[in-house]
């Protein structure tokens, strides 16, 4: 009789141990993209790479604004203009970084929206250092 239990047990516990895997490789495949593309843009490779890696952070970015979350979308807002300023495009950098600070402006204070706003102010600072905008570069 208590060969069946431990059979009950021992498939009870294989089930689990095999759903919790399966939840754990399909939460970390979103997370691995993440980081690809992130390091796509802090290591440039190639252009195409971070030309991927822009264009994920986009899609990302709509996806948060379709949610209304303000913060990710700023974050994901960050992330689209430290690779448009890695590769050249200045403006289109600009713009999205204005664009996460009024995000950040409108959301309550704390700890990580105010090390964001220190990090886009970097960002724009950099952005008119390589634009040859002095004038803009002392302000941030």
């Amino acid at each position: 009789m208590e060969k069946p239990y431990f059979s009950f047990l021992f498939i009870l516990w294989q089930t689990f141990f095999l759903l919790a895997s399966a939840c754990y490789v399909y939460s970390q495949s979103k997370q691995d993209s993440v980081n690809y593309h992130y390091e796509s843009l802090l290591k440039i490779e190639n252009n195409q790479r971070t030309l991927d890696a822009i264009a994920f952070f986009e899609n990302e970015l709509e996806a948060k604004l379709k949610r209304k979350d303000s913060a990710n979308a700023a974050y994901y807002l960050e992330l689209v203009s430290m690779g448009q300023l890695k590769i050249g495009q200045y403006f289109d950098s600009e713009k999205n970084a204005i664009t996460a600070l009024k995000i950040l402006d409108s959301l309550e204070e704390n700890t990580s929206n105010f090390s964001a706003k220190g990090r886009l102010l970097l960002s724009l600072g950099a952005n008119y250092r390589d634009r040859f905008d002095y004038e803009n570069e002392i302000k941030y």
